[in-house]
């Protein structure tokens, strides 16, 4: 279940193998992470999305893009999957499945941004098949079920006229996997994924 949007698949590289070898790869088998395999085929480590974008956090203010802002940059066109707060959390993952995405926002009656739900808020629901009943609770109520991060309040928002510069502090603070884009009235314009910033560097 935690693999329901299809993108990661058991897709390794050679731990030999260069950076941009292996981002090449990435965007072209379309994953979030790689496993890196020594010689003998044994696993050395994951390279994913994340480490990709602090590793090259230092060195992005050399772009001409560090500077723009976000809605020139053609993020803000990404069409957004969310769900109500009072909707079962089943039909959370299941839009996950049926797009092909690893996590939807979370709105309120007014459409405005009030959550974010992932695959890997599954754990929530624990290894033991009775607790599956959680998939029945709202969304709401499940949100409360996941321990929260305290220096990360809600799901991490930008307007269009946030900076290039201005995402990428926030995504490398916080090391969420995506951040969404919000209008002057709350209401969700757009959502930028690490997928998205990698494929625009690279």
């Amino acid at each position: 279940m935690s693999n329901m949007s299809g993108v990661d698949p058991f897709k390794a590289v050679e731990d030999r193998a260069s950076l941009k070898v292996a981002l090449n790869l990435m965007k072209q088998w379309r994953v979030h992470r790689i496993p890196v395999l020594t010689g003998s085929g044994e696993l050395e480590t994951l390279l994913t999305q994340s480490h990709v974008i602090r590793y090259i956090y230092p060195y992005v203010e050399k772009e001409k893009i560090y500077k723009e802002k976000i809605s020139d940059l053609e993020f803000t066109s990404k069409k957004v999957v969310s769900v109500r707060k009072q909707d079962f959390v089943k039909d959370a993952f299941k839009k996950m499945k049926e797009n092909r995405i690893s996590g939807v926002a979370v709105v309120n009656e007014k459409d405005e941004i009030v959550g974010n739900i992932s695959a890997s808020d599954l754990k929530v629901i624990g290894y033991d098949k009775k607790l599956f009943t959680k998939l029945f609770l709202t969304v709401e109520k499940y949100l409360e079920l996941i321990p929260q991060n305290d220096s990360i309040p809600g799901p991490i928002c930008v307007n269009p006229s946030t900076t290039f510069e201005e995402l990428l502090t926030k995504i490398v603070q916080t090391r969420v996997h995506r951040v969404y884009v919000v209008g002057l009235d709350a209401k969700l314009i757009g959502v930028i994924s690490l997928t998205d910033i990698i494929h625009l560097l690279f």
